[in-house]
C-alpha cells in the first residue's frame, strides 16, 4: 500500500496532467456533439422549408404547364377556325367574281330577272326591260338602295373582325410568352433550391465531428492539459 502511495506521489504531475486532459476531452466532446446537434436541427428546419418550397414550385409548374397546354389547344382551335373562315371567304369572293362575269353577259330581260332575284321580288313589274334600258318601280328602287347601304356596313364589320382577330392573336402570343417566362423562372427556382440544399448538406458535413477531427483536437488539448496539470502539480 505504501508502495502505491509512493508511486502516485512520485508521478503526481503525470496523473494531474492526464486528469486535466481527460476532463478537457470530455468537455470538448460534449461541446462538439452539442454543436453538431444544433447544426442538425437547423439543417432539418431548413430542409423542411426547402421541401415545402419545392412542393409549391412543383404545383405552380403544373399549373403553368396546364395553362400552356390550354393555350396550345386554344391556339390550334383558333388556327383551324381561321383557316376555315379564310377558305369560306375565298370561296365567296370567287363565287361573286364568277357571278359578276355572268352578269356582264346577260340580256336586258335576264338582267331584269337577276335584279328581281337580288331584291327578292316576285313582281315582274318591279324591274322590267324598257328598250335597251331597265324600268324600276319605286319600291324596287328603295329595296335596291337599302341593300346597297349594307355593303359599306358589312365591309366595316369585316375590317373590325380582322382587328379583333389580330388583337386575340397578340393576346395569345403574349400569354405564351408569359407562360414560357414563368416556366423558366420556376426551373431557375428549382435549381436554386437544389443548390441551397447541397450547400446545407455540405455545411452540415463540415461541422460534423469526425474521428480524425477529435484526434486532432485531442492533440491540441494535450498541450493545454499538460500545462494545467503541470501548474496544478507545481502548486502542490
Amino acid at each position: 500500500m505504501i508502495g502505491w502511495i509512493t508511486f502516485i506521489k512520485a508521478h503526481e504531475r503525470i496523473f494531474l496532467i492526464l486528469a486535466g486532459l481527460g476532463v478537457f476531452l470530455f468537455l470538448l466532446n460534449k461541446f462538439e456533439n452539442h454543436r453538431h446537434d444544433e447544426a442538425v436541427a437547423a439543417a432539418a428546419v431548413a430542409k423542411q422549408v426547402l421541401d415545402d418550397q419545392v412542393a409549391k414550385n412543383q404545383q405552380l409548374a403544373q399549373q403553368v404547364a396546364a395553362s400552356q397546354q390550354a393555350y396550345t389547344q386554344l391556339a390550334a382551335q383558333m388556327s383551324t377556325q381561321n383557316a376555315l373562315i379564310a377558305t369560306q371567304i375565298a370561296a365567296l369572293k370567287d363565287k361573286t367574281a364568277q357571278q359578276q362575269k355572268v352578269d356582264s353577259t346577260l340580256t336586258i330581260a335576264e338582267l331584269a330577272a337577276r335584279w328581281r332575284t337580288l331584291i327578292s321580288s316576285a313582281n315582274p313589274q318591279d324591274v322590267q326591260p324598257a328598250g335597251e334600258n331597265l324600268s324600276v318601280s319605286g319600291q324596287a328602287g328603295v329595296t335596291t338602295v337599302q341593300n346597297l347601304e349594307l355593303v359599306d356596313s358589312l365591309h366595316q364589320e369585316v375590317l373590325a373582325g380582322h382587328t379583333v382577330e389580330d388583337n386575340l392573336n397578340k393576346q395569345l402570343t403574349s400569354c405564351a410568352a408569359v407562360n414560357t417566362t414563368q416556366a423558366a423562372q420556376i426551373t431557375g427556382l428549382q435549381t436554386q433550391l437544389k443548390d441551397q440544399d447541397k450547400s446545407c448538406k455540405a455545411q452540415l458535413a463540415a461541422q460534423k465531428p469526425t474521428f480524425f477531427g477529435k484526434i486532432k483536437a485531442a492533440l491540441k488539448a494535450f498541450g493545454i492539459g499538460a500545462g494545467v496539470g503541470f501548474a496544478m502539480g507545481h502548486r502542490f
